[in-house]
């Protein structure tokens, strides 16, 4: 037979609710990063391949920026910025770099 616990006293209560909240909101916050990151990555990847056609680089002479702004309600939370760093990314680690400040710029608490 399994020992019995004792009662929570309030102090303990207190402190069991605060470890569940810091630990399931920690746990919120990195699913949410890796979501952005994958989102953001997904974006640059389709907007790179309409740009560049099957080319080894585009031609960014159609203000294709300007007309996804216009027309896609999935980049609203992303600046002009963000957008023109990601597509102009070729090294895999400064990609890594701006679509983390990406994430830190359109963050949950972001609007």
């Amino acid at each position: 037979m399994a020992p019995a616990t004792p009662p929570l006293s309030f102090d303990r209560l207190v402190t069991a609710i605060g470890q569940v909240d810091a630990e399931l909101a920690a746990q919120a916050s990195r699913a949410i990063n890796v979501s952005l990151t994958l989102r953001n990555w997904l974006i640059g990847f389709h907007i790179a391949e309409y740009e560049q056609q099957g080319a080894d680089r585009a031609l960014y002479g159609d203000k294709l920026l300007d007309r996804l702004s216009d027309a896609a309600e999935i980049l609203t939370r992303l600046s002009f910025s963000h957008i023109a760093e990601l597509l102009q990314c070729d090294d895999p680690t400064k990609r890594a770099f701006y679509e983390l400040e990406c994430i830190r710029a359109t963050g949950p608490c972001a609007s």
